[in-house]
């Protein structure tokens, strides 16, 4: 056994000395591929002038002014895109909202901050703004000074590191470029920061962040002064924004397994000063969450959600986990100014914006800062790789960079994982820009560089500056043109307030919270999170406690594409507030009104603004108040006059009577005839109630089209067969009633959404499911429940006429599951129907009327067209206007034809 093993052993060591006679050989490989270059050089050396070129490059006096100038054109880049970023977030409320509740000790003290970004680090800088009030001046003054801070500090940073004048003033115009092109909001109109130029955004932040890096790497042990002052550091800093956990914690773990997987024993004496980094983010977690419990404890303010640490769940399907690697790359791009397709929400269309940015002067800038992320990225994947390879103690510069890269990959890795708003979340990584600049500066100090070499870089970025400004100019045009009308907006409704001396604003966060920066006069503000909701947090109870007599606004926006939660109708508002003493139109004008209105109480409010978390509201206690059940649907609820006959029509979606029941359903509404259309589906498509509910907005835009009437309407919840539903009336227009079950929608193929637990009409039909539950949470039917409650309603409204969908038994002919389920399970109604007169059914075809003749004639196909376009404008998942619609399937497939059909079969 002993010689087996000595010959073993023998065999081993040739292999070895093999294994460094090919890394010897490396060199020369290389060199044999870079002789190219060398001569190159050799013949440029040459040269008289660039003799004399190298010669001006060295001397001392040549690289101090180089550093000089390079840092003075990055200030003033630096000023000119943060000024222009500060004037598009001048109007956004979240820049506005923290200083408002600095106002006074009564309203910081009721006022309530989210967890999971408190923003805790500047109060003082919030409570500085309410003193200096909000002027433009003010803000903008104030985001150009953080801004300088910010970036100063990475300035400052960079030349410790790499302190060579010509490499480090190259180093500066590089990210001189690369801040021109990072966009200050992620697409024109969007009031949502990208860049650092913002109040309430991460900037100074970043600067905090550094400084707890530093002193934890130059921490000996965790009994170290440096170890607990890096703690207390990072405890403020996650009480602040809670990404720094992330940032800080998992960077940590990531770490940590990487070196576990390379070599353990090797990587012990970095696996300690993991530890030591993880231990320093967990105690500093313990830290912030005691210290925001002891805010909240203490009274002085309230903190929403303390433990929370992010505001987004976790990605849930394969489709959104691509998508966010996708945009993740994308937002990697975005923060070093590479990215000319930011404004893209769609994976598809990212390519096109690719190609149209070519068209553009700002794409050679874009091309220059795309060449330096790619360098600073190759740099800092070779400090990474070596310092996996090398057993040596690490010095303090490099643990720090090394730190900063892993805070990096862990800033992926939360927005791979969570489910959000992609493109403007760009900014959850943007602590990559730190990273990577200092990690570039680290790789460089340890090279040689020639000077020249630098020289000619940092020209070639000083010619595309001029690109990368046209680019931002470009970029802040465009934006300034979108956020004109919302701007306008804010100033026309605070030109209304003092007219009626209104001392109260309610409304949609977005909308009143800059109408205060603009008021004349002194304005309390309610910031809602829906129609009747006040918002939790940013926000203050003090300002839901208004005087009782005071004169109260209520700002109305109908248009569920420009509000957060979907519009609201006249009917919620009346049925929270009662009706108003006057309507102010904002938009639009008396006779045809746009979608916001403003809505005066000149006594205040009667009602109150019911919500879960909502205190006594505007004078008015609560506590007595009853909510009144819903009472059975009657015949008092519905149109019912004498020789008038009533037509029911009973469809799944919002939309399926304006495609493929119309031009019929046009014809009824000019007969006089009463309407009465049942939607036993929400419409959902598996996405979220602001969609659903925008759909039904949607409906009554296009009846209130085809009436010709104000889009007003009254709802109310009524019983059937023991069920609750919504009962909507046109204001004014008695002829017409929309009603409502919410259930689910089923999806193409009958198996519904896993958000709403895969329920469906198909799988009831089949029996799959025993109960279906409607989606605003007052109702459930089993298959029989709904049969009969179909059956109530027509023998409630008693129609001569039911129009419904393809009961055809073949659910496989390409029509949605929900258009045969319904007609499905309205068969089946009819068939128990008590009818008083003679009545019929018809059936209509859906998706498959596509493949039948044209039908519509030109004056009808008109009229369905302008009813289907009112109601577009409240689901964005179809054609918005008529140029969009004649090259799209619903043009051309359905609102020119219309079919019915008997067991599948045309008439």
């Amino acid at each position: 056994m002993a010689q087996t093993s000595k010959k073993s052993t023998s065999k081993k060591k040739p292999r070895k000395a093999k294994v460094v006679v090919a890394k010897q050989v490396t060199p020369v490989r290389v060199a044999k591929k870079k002789l190219w270059y060398q001569k190159a050089q050799k013949r440029l050396d040459q040269q008289a002038w660039y003799t004399r070129a190298t010669a001006l490059t060295a001397t001392p006096r040549f690289g101090s002014l180089f550093a000089r100038i390079s840092v003075a054109i990055l200030a003033i880049s630096v000023v000119f895109w943060a000024i222009l970023s500060a004037q598009l977030e001048r109007f956004n409320a979240d820049q506005l909202i923290d200083s408002y509740l600095f106002q006074n000790a009564k309203t910081f003290h009721d006022a309530s901050f989210p967890g999971a970004h408190t923003f805790l680090l500047k109060w003082p800088l919030f409570a500085f703004m309410q003193l200096l009030g909000h002027s433009d001046f003010s803000f903008v003054f104030v985001t150009v000074l953080l801004v300088l801070l910010t970036v100063g500090t990475l300035v400052w940073l960079l030349h410790k590191l790499e302190r060579r004048p010509v490499v480090f003033g190259t180093l500066c115009l590089a990210l001189a470029s690369i801040l021109l092109l990072v966009p200050a909001q992620p697409a024109p109109g969007d009031l949502l920061p990208v860049n650092l130029a913002m109040i309430t955004t991460r900037n100074i932040e970043y600067i905090v962040y550094l400084l707890s890096i530093y002193l934890l790497v130059k921490a000996p042990r965790i009994r170290s002064r440096y170890f607990w002052a890096s703690a207390a550091v990072a405890a403020v800093l996650m009480a602040s924004d809670k990404l720094f956990v992330a940032l800080y914690v998992g960077g940590a773990l990531l770490a940590a397994i990487l070196y576990l997987l390379v070599d353990f024993k090797e990587s012990r004496p970095k696996i300690t000063a993991i530890r030591r980094w993880f231990l320093s983010g967990f105690t500093a977690y313990i830290l912030a969450t005691l210290l925001l419990k002891a805010i909240a404890v203490s009274g002085l303010t309230h903190i929403v959600s303390v433990g929370s640490t992010s505001p987004y769940a976790a990605v849930n399907s394969v489709k959104h986990l691509i998508e966010a690697i996708i945009f993740g790359i994308g937002a990697a791009f975005t923060n070093f100014g590479a990215n000319p397709a930011h404004a893209e929400v769609v994976v598809r269309s990212i390519p096109h914006a690719l190609a149209q940015s070519f068209t553009h002067p700002s794409i050679i800038a874009y091309l220059v800062n795309f060449v330096i992320f790619g360098t600073t990225l190759a740099m800092s994947v070779k400090i990474m790789r070596r310092n996996l390879l090398l057993k040596d103690t690490l010095d303090v510069a490099t643990r720090f960079v090394l730190i900063l890269l892993w805070s990096t990959i862990a800033a992926f890795v939360v927005f791979v994982a969570t489910n959000h708003y992609y493109p403007v979340d760009a900014r959850y990584v943007t602590i990559e820009l730190f990273a990577l600049m200092s990690a570039a500066a680290l790789y460089l100090r340890s090279r040689k560089v020639r000077l020249e070499h630098s020289v000619v870089v940092a020209l070639l970025i000083v010619l595309s500056l001029p690109f990368g400004v046209w680019g931002a100019w470009h970029e802040y045009t465009q934006s300034r043109s979108a956020l004109s009308a919302r701007n306008e907006l804010s100033h026309d409704i605070a030109n209304q307030l003092p007219k009626y001396n209104v001392g109260t604003l309610i409304g949609d966060y977005w909308y009143v919270t800059p109408v205060k920066t603009v008021a004349k006069s002194a304005l309390t503000i309610v910031p809602m999170s829906g129609c009747t909701t006040p918002q939790v947090s940013l926000s203050s109870t003090a300002w839901l406690q208004a005087p009782k007599h005071q004169t109260v606004a209520y700002l109305l926006v109908r248009d569920a594409g420009k509000s957060t939660y979907g519009g609201c109708t006249a009917a919620q508002i009346v049925a929270y507030l009662g009706a108003p003493t006057t309507q102010v139109t904002v938009t639009g004008s008396v006779n045809e009104p746009g979608d916001a209105l403003l809505w005066i109480y000149s006594d205040g409010i009667k009602s109150v603004l019911r919500g879960s978390h909502a205190p006594p509201v505007l004078g008015v206690n609560p506590a007595g108040l009853t909510v009144a059940k819903p009472v059975p649907l009657s015949q008092s609820d519905y149109c019912k006059e004498p020789g008038v006959d009533t037509v029911m029509n009973v469809v799944a979606h919002e939309d399926d009577d304006l495609l493929f029941m119309s031009p019929d359903l046009l014809h009824v509404v000019h007969s006089g005839q009463c309407v009465t259309t049942v939607y036993l589906t929400a419409g959902d498509a598996g996405g979220g109630t602001s969609y659903w509910q925008s759909r039904e907005f949607g409906a009554e835009a296009a009846y209130s089209n085809m009436y010709g009437a104000s889009n007003v309407w009254r709802q109310v919840f009524r019983t059937v067969n023991g069920h609750q539903i919504s009962v909507e009336y046109l204001s004014g227009v008695p002829e017409v009633t929309l009603v409502s079950l919410a259930l689910p929608d089923g999806d193409m193929r009958g198996e519904g959404f896993s958000s709403n637990n895969s329920e469906s009409l198909t799988r009831l039909r089949n029996a799959n499911i025993a109960t279906i539950h409607s989606l605003d949470g007052k109702s459930s039917y089993t298959k029989q429940d709904l049969v009969k409650t179909i059956t109530s309603l027509l023998n409630l409204y008693q129609p001569a006429e039911i129009h419904t969908q393809d009961y055809n038994p073949n659910q496989n002919d390409g029509d949605h599951s929900d258009h045969h389920a319904t007609g499905y399970f309205t068969k089946l109604a009819y068939a128990a129907y008590t009818s008083t007169t003679p009545s019929i059914l018809k059936a209509y075809a859906g998706y498959p009327v596509r493949a039948f003749p044209v039908n519509v004639s030109a004056k009808d196909e008109q009229a369905k067209v302008t009813a289907f376009l009112a109601y577009a404008l409240y689901d964005p998942a179809v054609c918005q206007n008529l140029a969009e619609c004649q090259h799209s399937a619903v043009y051309n497939g359905y609102l020119n034809r219309q079919y019915y059909v008997v067991d599948g079969t045309r008439p």
